[in-house]
């Protein structure tokens, strides 16, 4: 791969759903030939189809917790992918491992999200894990955009789509590995957020 080539990291510790929010992401980065890997959580990280991202990596540390454990495991991570030498990291997430997983990696592009006047402490904690920002509405806000539009913006630099696609035969293949024959059943997914 050349060394212009962009190459990129999402990191998103959260839930199922969460995850899953990232396929029209994967869609359109695919679309333009960008390299992804994903660090998910170990309840998640099957979530997606071989084919959607290149490797996905396990976040195995302690979330919101800044215990000298956690904070050497994180390192211990970053050094890791640093071997990857991503040209993007997108923290597509809020615990506060995500941002300091991605100044870890040593890449020379970190996007994640702040929040201005709803968390303006926090904004200030993560600006210096970042290199550049997206606003992002802190509290409720029914004007808000959906959450794959969202993230969206954290890669708008890098890809030629302007808008998340729903376009089920390309979102499909990159969540399921095959097609499943059809019946009755009914999925729900609880967590422990109900």
């Amino acid at each position: 791969m050349p060394e212009s080539s962009p190459s990129v990291l999402i990191i998103r510790l959260d839930a199922i759903g969460d995850a899953l929010a990232l396929t029209p992401l994967l869609a359109a980065l695919g679309a333009d030939a960008v390299p992804v890997d994903v660090v998910l959580r170990r309840g998640n990280a099957g979530v997606f189809a071989s084919r959607a991202v290149r490797q996905t990596v396990i976040g195995d540390f302690k979330l919101r917790s800044s215990d000298r454990a956690t904070i050497d495991a994180i390192e211990a991570l970053g050094r890791e992918l640093q071997t990857q030498r991503y040209s993007h990291v997108l923290v597509a997430t809020e615990d506060p491992g995500g941002y300091r997983l991605a100044r870890a990696t040593g890449a020379p592009v970190r996007v994640g999200f702040t929040h201005v006047w709803g968390k303006p402490f926090k904004t200030l904690w993560t600006r210096q894990f970042l290199t550049r920002s997206i606003h992002r509405s802190a509290g409720e806000d029914h004007c808000k955009p959906h959450e794959c539009e969202v993230l969206f913006r954290l890669a708008a630099p890098l890809i030629g789509e302007q808008e998340p696609t729903r376009d089920l035969a390309r979102l499909r293949p990159l969540v399921l590995e095959a097609e499943p024959a059809p019946d009755e059943r009914v999925a729900v997914q609880i967590t422990d957020k109900w």
